[in-house]
């Protein structure tokens, strides 16, 4: 279709005129409107103001208009139209496009955490959108109240109370752009209550090191073992706050165990300290329900924080945030500096998927076939890998991969890349080096029916970095 022959609806156009200037005014305008054609500010079929639309908007006669678009006209610039505005021939100069940078392409990604975004309920949040545009009263679109809108935090109150058991009002969330932002504000008023160092399970999510770097905290890596975090290593290590996975520690796996959750709220509460709660995938619990947050047990010394990113999808960068009442008017000041507030529709579009039970349909759909792919995905690794050990308990969207022999981890995940699969080793989420070899294999877009074909591609990669001179072609290839 031809931009000459479907000409857009007329523009205004940003004309400057110098009145003091020797030039006259006609003349400032056709250079005005010929820069702009041959600079490519105005493309082929742009459609021009009207002489009478622009003589009003510049302040000048009909005519010098009249005369300046004949003018351009003359050579070749515009076409004229009787009763038409006029309409920009000129080609555009070519422009030069910076190449978008493009992912490697692999058959699957094994990455941890992704979801199936095709699982997505597109149609449900589409509509809520809708209504939410609809509906929403003239002064909601104004400047968003920082601690969220109260609708979404009226429901999530409700449904974290009945789901997750936490103990809070609509008053108490605070509603973020994702967890990692979340995390963010309490570091920053850690800090500004004379904090200095964190506690952070060793291993754990990397992103969050950098976080409370930035916030100028200083990282301190705690023990993970089968029962979950080290709760005796954390007392000896002298800090204040620890972030802490109880539901189910990443990227081990494991659940924090009964006696454990006991001893981190009692250390916290003798030692005046905060956990930092990540429940970032607690509704896909396959073989029980869920255990419960610590912060129902602890509202005064827990900050808790949950995120639509493995319910939902990671691009609504919607998140919740109950911190304890000392800490609330810190984190609050905090979120009001960074960005004034979160989006407004998409809150009122969450808002009504939980009031229309439209969220706990979705988490069942979701956990259903998350299971099964689960299923399927360890009965594949373990009758395709039986050296290597499979850990976490059954929920998620990863499991642990461990190795008894010997491997380097860049070497195998280099193989991988060559069949086609993008993993992460087990090592890029120790802080310290400690442990066997591993991989953390996220199987939320694996399918039931490529689990099998995957698994064989991890295999023969596992075979190829367990090889003799393995490292050294990897390494020199």
């Amino acid at each position: 279709m031809s931009a000459v022959t479907e000409p857009s609806r007329p523009r205004e156009l940003l004309i400057e005129l110098d009145r003091s200037s020797a030039a006259s005014l006609r003349h400032q305008l056709e250079s005005n409107i010929r820069a702009g054609i041959r600079a490519g500010r105005l493309g082929p079929g742009t459609c021009l103001p009207s002489t009478r639309a622009l003589a009003i908007q510049l302040g000048v006669s009909r005519g010098v208009v009249v005369d300046a678009y004949d003018q351009l006209a003359t050579e070749g610039l515009l076409t004229t139209r009787k009763r038409r505005p006029p309409l920009v021939l000129a080609p555009r100069p070519p422009v030069r496009r910076t190449t978008e940078p493009q992912a490697p392409r692999f058959r699957c990604d094994l990455t941890p955490g992704i979801p199936d975004l095709s699982l997505f309920p597109r149609v449900e949040w589409c509509r809520a959108i809708s209504d939410a545009a609809r509906v929403m009263p003239a002064g909601a679109l104004g400047y968003p109240d920082p601690c969220g809108e109260w609708v979404l935090r009226e429901e999530l109150a409700e449904y974290l109370c009945r789901t997750r058991g936490v103990a809070a009002h609509a008053d108490d969330i605070l509603i973020t752009q994702g967890y990692t932002q979340a995390l963010r504000l309490v570091c920053e008023a850690l800090r500004r209550n004379g904090a200095g160092r964190i506690g952070v399970e060793d291993p754990s999510f990397d992103r969050q090191w950098d976080i409370v770097r930035s916030a100028g905290l200083t990282v301190v890596p705690i023990p993970v073992d089968a029962d979950g975090l080290r709760v005796d290593a954390l007392a000896r290590a002298g800090v204040r706050a620890a972030i802490v996975t109880p539901a189910h520690q990443f990227p081990t796996g494991v659940t924090l165990s009964p006696a454990r959750r006991t001893a981190l709220i009692e250390w916290a509460r003798s030692n005046d300290a905060l956990v930092i709660e990540d429940d970032y995938d607690a509704e896909f619990r396959y073989d029980r329900s869920p255990l419960s947050a610590l912060q129902g047990a602890a509202c005064d010394h827990v900050a808790f924080v949950g995120t639509a990113s493995k319910m939902l999808a990671p691009a609504l960068r919607l998140a919740w945030l109950i911190a304890p009442r000392q800490l609330r008017d810190a984190v609050v000041s905090a979120k009001t500096c960074m960005d004034a507030g979160s989006p407004v529709l998409e809150q009122h579009a969450l808002a009504t998927m939980l009031s229309h039970g439209l969220i706990d349909r979705h988490v069942r759909t979701a956990r259903n076939s998350y299971r099964h792919r689960r299923d399927t995905f360890l009965a594949d690794l373990t009758t395709q890998l039986p050296g290597a050990t499979v850990s976490g308990v059954s929920a998620g969207l990863f499991v642990t991969l461990t190795f008894a022999d010997p491997l380097d981890e860049p070497t195998l995940v280099a193989e991988a890349a060559r069949s086609g699969l993008a993993v992460i080793p087990l090592g890029a989420f120790r802080l310290r080096d400690l442990g066997p070899p591993g991989l953390v294999l996220g199987y939320g877009t694996v399918s039931a029916s490529s689990s099998a074909c995957i698994v064989t591609l991890l295999r023969h990669a596992v075979h190829r970095a367990q090889a003799p001179g393995a490292l050294r072609t990897a390494t020199v290839g």
